[in-house]
This record gives structure tokens, sequence and C-alpha cells, in this order.
């Protein structure tokens, strides 16, 4: 049975926010400054939220380093490694073979090039890949689709619905996009100064 995602946090003067999240997309959606990535952060174990704690199951992930907690984090920035190649990117940190989600993603083409040879749809499809080729316990992703455009934009939509379906993990995802929520998310948590609102 997938394992439930719970946060109780406190971050003074950025967030103050409980809720829990299944497995499946959770959306947390509100505007710039809302506390969304500091959440996100707070849950991959970069920052160190003053008081409160973060399980996954009955396991206090709060209680582990951030290399120990196996959360991917995508950035928005995606983060990929400029010197390496797509596929090298993605067997960064694999615990699965790399080459699966290549093509799990529709990138084996791009395999050999590196970042700067990459369109933004492969690059964000690599970035993709190489959280998910770390077998994560939690996948967060932190607006992974801002810079695309519409019709890439839910293209690679429905390929995230289809992975998280299948590994059945908990999956924060991060916009300020209603669109996007409103495709992508199975449940919403909105954020407002730091609080969730709803």
């Amino acid at each position: 049975m997938a394992s439930e995602l719970a946060i109780d946090v406190l971050v003074p003067g950025r967030l103050e926010a409980a809720f829990t999240a299944p497995a499946g997309i959770t959306v947390l959606f509100g505007p710039s400054g809302a506390g969304k990535s500091t959440c996100l952060s707070v849950i991959a174990g970069l920052l160190a939220p003053k008081r409160g704690r973060i399980t996954l199951g009955s396991e206090l992930l709060s209680a582990l380093p951030a290399h120990r907690r196996r959360v991917a984090l995508v950035f928005q920035s995606l983060a990929l490694f400029p010197h390496m190649s797509a596929l090298e990117n993605v067997a960064y940190g694999a615990r699965s073979e790399p080459r699966r989600w290549l093509e799990r993603m529709h990138v084996t083409h791009v395999a050999d090039r590196r970042p700067a040879q990459l369109s933004g749809g492969e690059a964000q499809r690599i970035a993709l890949a190489r959280a998910l080729a770390s077998e994560p316990r939690v996948l967060l992703l932190d607006e992974p689709f801002s810079a695309l455009d519409s019709a890439l934009r839910a293209q690679l939509s429905g390929e995230l619905k289809a992975v998280v379906a299948e590994l059945q993990i908990p999956t924060l995802l991060v916009t300020h996009d209603r669109a996007d929520a409103a495709a992508l998310g199975e449940r919403t948590v909105t954020l407002e100064q730091g609080k969730v609102v709803s």
C-alpha cells in the first residue's frame, strides 16, 4: 500500500502549514511568495523548519538527512549538469536502469546530447527521467512546465500523470497557473502568505 506524506511545519515568516498528500499528484497552488517552494525545500531536507515534522507512512522523514530521504526534487531551472550527456544526467544517482527512463520519457534520441543541445521539452523530460530513475519515495516538482508552450505542457502533463499513477508515490507539484492545477491535480492545497487556506 502506498504511503501518505504528512507535513506539519513552521518556518518563521515564510511557512506555517499542515496537510497530507496521499499517492498521486497534489498541487500546491498559490501566488508567488505564498510559500510553495519553501514547502518543497523543507520536505526535501534542503531547509530546516524551526519546528514540526514530516512523515511518510509511519516513518519520520524529517529525522533523516536529505540524502537518505529518497525525495526527488525537480527545480524550475531543471539543474541539469551542463558537462554531462542526457544519459549521464539520468544515470547520476540512478537506482534503476537510466535508459529505461529515457525510453519512458521518449528521449532516447537525445541520449548523447548535452543540455545546451536540448530543446525545452527535451530538457524537461531529462530532468523528470533523472528524478524518476532515483526511485524516489516522494516526487517534488517546482513549476516544471512554466517555460513550455501550451501544447507541450499538455503532452508532458499527460505523461507525468501516467507515470505517477504507475509508481503510486506522493507527488507535490507547485504552480500558480490555474490551468496546470486543473489539468494535473487530483487534489489541491492552496497557500497564501505561508499558510494553507484550502
